[in-house]
């Protein structure tokens, strides 16, 4: 069966009966994998990027995951049968090889897939004591890693509150109220820059820093009740630069630099956002 025929899998979502709106863009194909392969030139503290979307385009990235000269590629193109592409080890050896202006030497490939563009998101996060997260939610290329595990912080923290008798179950609500206007605000931005990309033949054309993940804001969570009123709680962008000189209830903290270690022999300054990472 070709892949564009086949059914998103999510288990979960469907034995929750969860609604799964969007599309899938079967014209939007890419194969990705691993490869072990040396170059001369080669340089693993870049990413490297050959030819353009308007026609064929190859993207090497090392990894160290999969040994020393181990490389994440990247291939698409209008023209590119990415399906007999993802099936063939010695086409994608051949690919690699002609659109690099370096010589490569190929060692294995570790693995390959076809991956589609489905623009969807679950209508809710949560049902009864269920809660999906990442790719179980919303499948989001490009941006999935890192919201997947904003999804988990998001959730995880109030989760061990709850089972801890801290926090009343109410609060697990929040979670679908913070992470689904997020996620949406996230897809539409990523679809306007893949609609651009398929125009330009430049995948980061105009990529704002706002997806860099770092102005996330919960205006509208309950959590703010009592301290912020309707009107100020109003939906609003999920996503915006930080003004730390008018503050409110709901924005993302600001960092505070030049903290100092309370323990003996700690004395290095740090930052707040420091002690949260993860």
């Amino acid at each position: 069966m070709n892949e564009a025929e086949v059914e998103i899998v999510g288990v979960v979502r469907k034995q929750l009966g969860l609604m799964f709106p969007g599309e899938t863009r079967p014209e939007i194909r890419i194969v990705a994998g691993d490869v072990h392969l040396t170059g001369v030139g080669l340089d693993r503290t870049y990413w490297y990027r050959f030819g353009d979307l308007n026609d064929k385009r190859v993207s090497l990235r090392s990894t160290d995951e999969i040994g020393d000269d181990g490389w994440y590629f990247l291939m698409l193109g209008h023209d590119v049968d990415t399906t007999k592409l993802s099936q063939n080890e010695e086409l994608i050896f051949e690919t690699i090889a002609l659109m690099s202006p370096m010589e490569i030497s190929f060692n294995r490939l570790v693995y390959s897939s076809e991956y589609r563009a489905n623009i969807r998101m679950v209508d809710t996060f949560s049902e009864g004591r269920v809660f999906l997260t990442g790719d179980a939610a919303h499948p989001t290329g490009g941006q999935g890693l890192n919201s997947s595990v904003q999804d988990s912080f998001n959730l995880c923290w109030k989760l061990a509150l709850v089972e801890k008798g801290l926090a009343d179950k109410s609060l697990l609500d929040t979670y679908n109220q913070e992470r689904l206007p997020v996620i949406t605000e996230m897809l539409e931005m990523n679809t306007s820059i893949l609609k651009r990309a398929r125009t330009t033949g430049v995948m980061d054309a105009g990529l704002p820093t706002l997806l860099y993940m770092l102005g996330i804001y919960c205006h509208f969570s309950s959590i703010l009740n009592g301290f912020a009123t309707p009107m100020e709680r109003k939906p609003m962008n999920t996503y915006k630069i930080l003004d730390e000189s008018e503050l409110e209830a709901g924005d993302r903290a600001p960092d505070a630099p030049k903290l100092l270690h309370v323990q003996p022999g700690e004395s290095d300054s740090v930052t707040l956002f420091s002690l949260y990472r993860p």
